[in-house]
C-alpha cells in the first residue's frame, strides 16, 4: 500500500481498512489481514520497505491493542 506522507486516522472493519489523512481529509481504502498478538503493543508502529523508489507500508501495529494490520502481498 502506498499513501502520501502525513498523519492518518486508521479504522478497520474486518479486512477493510480506511486511512484518512488528518491534514487533507483525503481517504484511502484497502484490505489487510488482521492479526492478533499475544500481548498489547506499547505504541503504534508502521513497518515499511522501499520498492522501486517507493516507500510501501507492510504492517501497522496498533498501540494499546493486540491488533496488527498486515498489508503484505
Amino acid at each position: 500500500m502506498e499513501v502520501e506522507k502525513g498523519h492518518y486516522k486508521v479504522s478497520f472493519d474486518g479486512s477493510k481498512v480506511t486511512l484518512v489523512n488528518e491534514a487533507t481529509q483525503k481517504s484511502f481504502e484497502t484490505t489487510a489481514t488482521v492479526q492478533t498478538s499475544g500481548k498489547k503493543y506499547g505504541e503504534t508502529v508502521v513497518e515499511s520497505k522501499r520498492d522501486g523508489g517507493k516507500l510501501l507500508v507492510d504492517e501497522i501495529q496498533l498501540g494499546g491493542t493486540k491488533t496488527a494490520l498486515d498489508f503484505k502481498r
